[in-house]
Order: structure tokens, then C-alpha cells, then sequence
């Protein structure tokens, strides 16, 4: 039997420090946990997570059963009676994190018991707490619906109903079926231009969205924002960016802040598939996008700091842009916002980036020496941008030692995936490049057709310029 490959232990090795104390706690409550001897197994797997060890059916067993013979169903039985508490703790932390679920429950409870008092409270409650927080989740329009269910169910009850307040109960959910009828669209519409879903589909969804009226979609904003963001993705008409961008401007601080931000991922990444198709013009409106984010702090990680990925990919579009100025700016005025486990590293980078960039190659050359990385694509593209230089600058003994130092370095790294053969293929085609000399045009026409014919190339194009003799 092993434990290692349970379910149960596998799930205890997901949780958070904060998440062991307090489980724990559950696991000592009799109102909780019926079976008190469960504490001593949780434990045990804890310990073997922590030493790295494969736990041992036995000492697992005599944890539950202490000084009875071993037998392995009991022990089967004992995880499977761990692995329900996991579960209820997981359900009660959901639970305490989805005000709106609360309310409803709590709603039903005081009506179920007759006790108005408490169902008017929480009727209060829920809507102050609705305004306080993120109203315009689409799940806050689904509880609206049911805490105006449970009262119309409570008049009911006390013989007060005269008519069903259906307009309340439809609007409320209709809002929330049309909302998230449209984030899945705006999801599926997303990967599809990745080419990861049938076109087939649309037609489909087109078809289901027709049943509602325009209304709908546009008098209650968190459903005008998916609804103006699923038109930009899928019509050519410009307008529709353009309602997204002032909707998401004007409501998005009313959102979750994980929905605002998926809402202003979905628009940056639409600029940038343009951008990529060659429309330069976009480079700008993505730009408005990662502003809106910086300034709402939308882009920032779950421990409130700039993540590096976005601190790079903002400094590029602005780069793409040849606004050095402004990049220079943002490199500084962000600089603080990065974690400060890795910011003077990131920053670094970012600014060799910005010298590389400007084709300022001796300066962006000191920083890159220097530099280290833990993260293996940043250590790729800090090699990338040397290769470059070196190039550029004819120091052929520095760039054959690169070449090989890269090369190296890809044999030992499998953990990058697909990337290893696209630098890889830089690095060949690099070195084939600097053994043929500028006179042999046949020979140099058949290594551009190489470079198109391969797949996976890491800076084809500066390849195939560097080849023809036009950049």
C-alpha cells in the first residue's frame, strides 16, 4: 500500500501554513471531527511531507489504532475518514470566503425557523455588504435573486404575497445567465484565436446571445462589460474596444479584483494578437490598458507587488513604441513596486533590456555580464541579447564562447520545454552564419531557406536579416 500516491496525502502536501494550524484545530473540535485519533495520522503525514519521506502503513496505522495488529482496510478506512474532514474544512473555507453564499444560507435558516427579525437582518446585511464590497460580480446578481426568492417565499408563508415580483426575480437572473453566458464566450472566443477551439461553437453562442434583447447586455454594467469585450473579440468594429475601455474604467474598481483583472488581461491580450498581425497602431491602446492597471493596482501579485513578467512586457511595448523617454520613467517609478526578494535583479535586467533596445550595446553589455538568474527563461533572453551584441559589434571570439556556453547550458536545462530547441536553433544557425562569408550568396540563401523551413527558431527574423545583409 502507498500512502505517498492517496489522495489525502497528496492534499495535505497543498497546504498553506496558515491552512495546517487551522485544520488542526478542526481536527481537535468534537464538533467537527467525531474521531479525535485522526489528529495523530494527519499529523504523521505532515512530518513525513516535511522530511521528504515516504509514509509507512504501519506507523500510519498504530497512529489511529494504537496497539492493534495492523490491517491494511482499517488503515484504508482511516485515510478515507481524514479525507472527508479535508474536504468539510475545504467547503467551510469556501464557504467563509463567499459573503453572498452566507447570506442565503442564513436567509433560509431564519425563514425556515419562522424568525423574521433575523431574516430582515440579513436582508440589511447583504445589501450593505454588496455595496461595501465588489457589487458587480456576477455572482452577487445570483444571491440577489435568491434572497429575493427567500423573502417572496417567506410572504408567502405569512399569507402577504399578492403577486409574484417577477420582474425582480428574472431581471436579477437573467443578469446573471446572460453575464456568465458572455464571460464563457469572451473565454472561448480568447482561445480560439490561439486556435485551441472549433469555430464551430460561435455560431452556437451567436445564437443563444439572440434570445436576449440589447438591453440586457447594456443596462447593467458588469454584463455590458463582457458584452461590449466579447464584440471586440469577435467584430472588427472598432467602437466596441473603445465601450470596453471606458466601462472598464468606470466600473472596473467595483469588480472582484481577480474579475477586473482577468477583464483587463482579456483587452491586453487582444492589443497584443493586433500588435503581433502587424497592426502598430495598438501599441498605444495597450498601453492605455497597462496604464489603467498600474494605476488601479490590478497588475500587482496576490502579496501586493509588480509582477516582473508585466514590468518586462510594459518596457517592451514602450520600446516597440521608441517612447525611451517614458520607458526610462517607468523603469524608475515601478522599480519600488517589484518584490523586493528579486527587485534590484529584475530591475537590472529591465534596464539592460531598455540600453539593448536603443541599440546602446556597450552599456546593456556591462549589466548582462553580471547578471544571474534563478529564472531559466530570464537567463535565456539575458544569452539572447548577448549573442546579439557580439554580433553586432564583430567580437566573434566572445560570441563562439557564448555559443558554446549557451549550448551547454540547453543540454542541461529540459525543463524549458519547446524553448530549449528554439535557442537551440539560434545558437546553429549562428554559428553557421559566422563560417560564411558575405560573398557566398548561394550558400547563404540556402541557410536563410533552413531557417525558414525549421520550425522553432528563437529571433528568426533578425537571423534572416543577419543572412540576406539587410539588418
Amino acid at each position: 500500500m502507498a500512502i505517498r500516491n492517496s489522495i489525502v496525502f497528496q492534499t495535505t502536501g497543498t497546504l498553506s501554513a496558515w491552512e495546517l494550524k487551522n485544520f488542526r484545530k478542526w481536527l481537535q473540535s468534537p464538533f467537527h471531527n467525531a474521531r479525535p485519533e485522526l489528529a495523530g495520522l494527519f499529523d504523521y503525514l505532515v512530518r513525513c511531507i516535511r522530511d521528504d519521506e515516504a509514509p509507512a502503513p504501519e506507523t500510519a496505522f498504530h497512529t489511529v489504532f494504537a496497539g492493534q495488529v495492523f490491517d491494511e482496510k482499517k488503515l484504508r478506512h482511516a485515510l478515507s475518514w481524514l479525507m472527508a474532514q479535508v474536504r468539510a474544512f475545504f467547503t467551510w473555507q469556501e464557504l467563509q470566503s463567499d459573503g453572498n453564499q452566507r447570506n442565503v444560507y442564513a436567509a433560509r435558516s431564519f425563514r425556515k425557523r419562522n424568525l423574521e427579525a433575523g431574516l430582515r437582518q440579513v436582508m440589511r446585511e447583504a445589501k450593505t455588504e454588496t455595496a461595501r464590497q465588489a457589487p458587480y460580480s456576477a455572482e452577487s446578481q445570483l444571491a440577489d435573486f435568491y434572497l429575493n426568492f427567500e423573502q417572496y417565499q417567506w410572504d408567502i408563508d405569512q399569507k402577504r404575497a399578492q403577486d409574484m415580483p417577477f420582474d425582480a426575480l428574472s431581471g436579477a437572473l437573467t443578469t446573471f445567465y446572460a453575464t456568465k453566458l458572455l464571460q464563457l464566450g469572451c473565454t472561448y472566443t480568447a482561445q480560439q484565436a490561439l486556435q485551441k477551439q472549433s469555430p464551430q461553437t460561435l455560431p452556437r453562442l451567436d445564437l443563444v446571445l439572440s434570445a436576449f434583447s440589447e438591453d440586457t447586455f447594456l443596462t447593467v454594467p458588469q454584463t455590458a462589460l463582457y458584452y461590449c469585450g466579447y464584440l471586440m473579440l469577435s467584430n472588427p468594429d472598432e467602437k466596441w474596444k473603445e465601450q470596453f475601455r471606458r466601462l472598464l474604467e468606470q466600473h472596473g474598481h467595483q469588480f472582484p479584483v481577480e474579475e477586473a483583472r482577468d477583464l483587463l488581461m482579456m483587452a491586453i491580450n487582444y492589443c497584443i494578437r493586433r500588435i503581433n498581425q502587424g497592426e502598430r497602431e495598438y501599441l498605444g491602446e495597450v498601453l492605455e490598458f497597462y496604464n489603467l492597471g498600474l494605476q488601479n493596482r490590478l497588475l500587482l501579485d496576490e502579496r501586493g507587488f509588480l509582477r516582473k513578467y508585466t514590468y518586462n512586457n510594459v518596457l517592451l511595448t514602450m520600446a516597440a513604441g521608441k517612447l525611451w523617454e517614458r520607458a526610462a520613467e517607468f523603469l524608475e517609478v515601478y522599480r519600488e513596486q517589484l518584490s523586493p526578494d528579486e527587485r534590484d535583479s529584475v530591475y537590472r535586467y529591465n534596464r539592460a533590456v531598455f540600453l539593448f533596445q536603443k541599440a546602446d550595446y556597450g552599456d546593456a553589455q556591462e549589466i548582462l555580464r553580471d547578471l544571474s538568474f534563478s529564472d531559466p527563461m530570464y537567463n535565456l533572453e539575458a544569452r539572447r541579447m548577448l549573442l546579439r551584441i557580439y554580433y553586432e559589434e564583430n567580437s566573434h571570439d566572445a560570441l563562439e564562447s557564448l555559443l558554446d556556453n549557451l549550448l551547454t547550458w540547453l543540454r542541461r536545462h529540459g525543463e524549458i520545454g519547446y524553448h530549449r530547441e528554439m535557442y537551440r536553433n539560434l545558437a546553429r544557425f549562428t554559428g553557421k552564419l559566422l563560417n560564411i562569408p558575405h560573398s557566398e550568396r548561394e550558400k547563404r540563401q540556402k541557410l536563410a531557406k533552413k531557417i525558414l523551413d525549421t520550425p522553432l527558431v528563437a529571433d528568426r527574423q533578425w537571423l534572416l536579416n543577419k543572412v540576406k545583409g539587410t539588418g
